[in-house]
């Protein structure tokens, strides 16, 4: 058997990006992205105590609230890492007095007191909240003793009040677009007001309080991850032909590359990349990859480089499909990633494999079962008789399995080859599972025993396949004689009966005795 040796798929090559080895490489420290919003808020409220009758005094109490609605953070726009709300405002009291004379001439003056708080205040919203100190007032209302009504006596307090939370990282997933219910911002303060006579029939206290001022929310985040054959562009399916190969051959290893495709001018600013599964289907067993079973934070620009291989110890036709299913890193508001199982168009990448491995080709003068030598003999001819011609059949033998076409290279012959003849060429090609039918001739035109051998030099047709092809010969024999006619009468009379021998030889022996008589 002689080989020769063939080149077939050459390695793709592998487009790692931004990268000088071919490990996993991590994500780099992240800086974020920043939306913001802002919200204008205006709250007010009023409460009066009254005294009057009975010593003592006279209180009321009430809340100043308000609430805004903020809009949550867009999923779309990636992945939230942060949640700032920034207060920017004012509370202020103003704080009345009034006050009723008793109608006596007694001398003196006659007074009421007033007193108001403005209390403690809260912001609040999920995950954070801040709180502010109380503003408490007081006054005093005096007028003479001669009737007269003390009014309008009043102070205002104004207070700066400005805050900044800090969302917790727990409380993220309740500023996602998609949560329940709306996502508000609370404000709220007690308020109480007391009042006193002291001399006075009667006194009231009047609290007018007020908070009003801005909200500014800021969300962080990262731009999602964006899986691809390509840090450079989108290509979410990568076909992977590796031609046709012989059995036993060894197909050089094609490479491909799992990416986060980078997405913003600024590579940290996009979240990592995780692969969570790889499930495959089809003929597995006929391949190789290198893909590993998950990994984590493959950054932005970078790539994971990958191999896949043909496996040539069976012939067939092959295929294989690998789903690889990703989602974003693991940082940030989990409501905000994405993934294969919400967004599978965009998360899920499919390696198709594909490869043909075939038998070599198997030259043969039976359909049957391997068969390199055919004798043919003509038998004994007489001169000029014409021979009946013989014909043979070379086959490409099929197991079964896919197997290369079988090709004539060659014919060569020896021997007394010029009494005979054979087809030629006997054939290009033969595909597998198919045969010729060829004929073979012999020259009666000259006596004698004739043997003459062909050489069919054969092998594998190896256009478009990978591996060592074989090369083998098929043997042709041939042989014949050819006879005059007085022999073969001659012959024919070594085996006639004893009274046809007789009948046959006496023409034969009249002649001899006259040209004897003649000489």
């Amino acid at each position: 058997m002689r080989t020769q040796k063939r080149h077939g798929l050459r390695p793709l090559a592998a487009a790692i990006s931004l990268a000088a080895t071919c490990g996993l490489l991590y994500a780099p420290a992240q800086a974020a992205l920043v939306s913001t919003a802002g919200y204008g808020f205006s709250d007010s409220a009023s409460i009066t105590g009254t005294h009057s009758g009975a010593a003592g005094a006279g209180s009321s109490t009430g809340t100043l609230a308000g609430s805004s609605t903020i809009a949550r953070f867009d999923p779309a726009l990636g992945v939230l890492t942060g949640a700032q709300i920034s207060l920017n405002s004012h509370r202020s009291t103003s704080l009345a007095v009034t006050g009723t004379a008793q109608n006596t001439a007694a001398p003196g003056s006659q007074n009421a007191d007033a007193s108001a708080t403005l209390g403690a205040a809260t912001l609040s919203a999920p995950g954070a909240s801040a709180s502010f100190t109380a503003l408490s007032r007081t006054q005093t209302c005096t007028t003479s003793h001669n009737g007269n009504n003390c009014n309008g006596h009043s102070s205002t307090v104004n207070s700066t009040t400005d805050a900044t939370l800090d969302i917790a990282a727990g409380s993220l997933n309740a500023y996602v677009a998609g949560a329940p219910g709306a996502l508000s911002v609370t404000r709220s303060a007690a308020l109480s007001a007391t009042a006193t006579r002291n001399s006075f029939s009667s006194a009231t206290a009047t609290l007018d309080a007020a908070w009003h001022g801005n909200l500014h929310v800021q969300y962080d985040y990262l731009a999602h991850a964006a899986p691809s054959f390509s840090p450079s562009s989108a290509q979410s399916t990568q076909n992977i032909d590796f031609g046709t190969w012989f059995v036993g051959s060894t197909p050089s290893a094609a490479a491909f590359l799992l990416a986060n495709r980078q997405m913003t001018p600024n590579a940290a600013n996009q979240v990592g990349l995780d692969l969570d599964q790889v499930s495959g289907s089809g003929n597995t067993a006929a391949f190789t990859t290198g893909l590993p079973a998950g990994f984590a934070n493959l950054a932005a620009g970078q790539g994971l480089a990958q191999t896949a291989g043909l496996n040539t110890a069976a012939a067939g036709n092959f295929a294989a499909s690998y789903q690889l299913a990703f989602s974003d890193a693991d940082v940030g508001a989990s409501a905000s990633r994405h993934s294969a199982g919400d967004h599978p168009a965009d998360y899920t990448l499919n390696l198709n494999l594909s490869g043909r491995v075939v038998e070599h080709a198997n030259g043969s003068f039976s359909a049957n079962a391997a068969q390199t030598t055919l004798n043919i003999d003509f038998g004994t001819l007489l001169l000029g008789e014409a021979a009946a011609g013989q014909s043979f059949d070379i086959y490409n033998l099929l197991s079964g399995s896919p197997a290369a076409a079988l090709r004539l290279f060659d014919t060569t012959w020896s021997g007394d080859a010029t009494h005979f003849s054979v087809c030629s060429p006997v054939f290009a090609t033969l595909a597998a599972g198919s045969g010729q039918t060829c004929s073979a001739g012999f020259d009666t035109s000259q006596l004698g025993h004739f043997v003459a051998s062909y050489r069919f030099d054969i092998g594998d047709d190896a256009s478009g396949i990978g591996g060592d092809a074989q090369y083998s010969s098929l043997y042709l024999n041939l042989s014949g004689e050819v006879v005059a006619p007085l022999e073969a009468a001659f012959n024919a009379a070594h085996v006639a009966e004893p009274g046809t021998l007789a009948l046959l030889g006496l023409p034969a022996l009249a002649f001899a005795l006259r040209r004897a008589r003649r000489g």
